[in-house]
């Protein structure tokens, strides 16, 4: 067979092979179930949650790994799956923290001797390491409604905590080569953590994997 003709024929077999895989996937589409997605609140610390934000991103954990494609719909009355969430009891307080010093020390090579061995020094550092930690809790309270033969309805509270921690270097004196690279890369105080995060944060704790798998038990029979 002549090189051009090898290549045809690579050339078609790739075509076949791909237009079989594409048949095969398309095969066994995910059906799209539409969902209506509702969030509330009364608490006066997420007056900043934008609870559309929240619902698609609610929506993106819950497809995950899911046997159907949710689509998110306004209209409550063109849904198959009704989700409520209530969030209720949300604290977010004053984060706490803690201040300690510590001295880094560091062997560098600063020359070499007459006979061209190595002379090693050491340069030391020093830097207080904040400790910070934000406490968090919030309940949700959850109605899952599938519409349909024979449909399912799941009720239940979670109640969740979570704490916040990060670590941050300031006040550095002395040598840096003799820092960690970790206190290097974290010589700026973090920014305080938006609502929108902590509270979706408290959602992935276990709220929302169990929701799923509600949802994938249901249309995976």
């Amino acid at each position: 067979m002549s090189h051009r003709g090898l290549g045809g024929f690579i050339l078609s077999y790739l075509i076949g092979s791909i237009t079989s895989c594409a048949v095969l996937t398309d095969k066994n589409p995910r059906p799209v179930i539409p969902i209506a997605i509702f969030i509330e609140h009364d608490e006066p610390q997420l007056n900043a949650l934008n609870t559309d934000v929240y619902g698609y991103r609610v929506l993106d954990v819950l497809e995950d790994f899911n046997a159907v494609n949710l689509d998110l719909v306004d209209e409550p009355d063109s849904a198959q799956i009704h989700l409520s969430i209530s969030i209720d009891r949300y604290n977010s307080f004053p984060p706490q923290q803690s201040v300690s010093r510590r001295v880094f020390r560091r062997a560098i090579q600063s020359g070499t001797n007459a006979s061209g061995q190595p002379i090693y020094q050491t340069i030391t550092a020093s830097a207080d390491i904040v400790q910070s930690r934000i406490r968090t809790s919030a309940l949700f309270n959850t109605n899952l409604v599938i519409k349909g033969k024979p449909g399912k309805t799941f009720k239940r509270s979670f109640s969740e905590n979570l704490n916040i921690d990060r670590v941050y270097a300031t006040n550095i004196q002395g040598d840096t080569r003799a820092l960690d690279a970790s206190i290097i890369a974290a010589t700026m105080p973090p920014m305080e953590p938006r609502e929108e995060d902590i509270i979706m944060a408290l959602s992935n704790k276990e709220m929302l994997g169990r929701l799923s798998r509600e949802i994938r038990a249901y249309y995976q029979k």
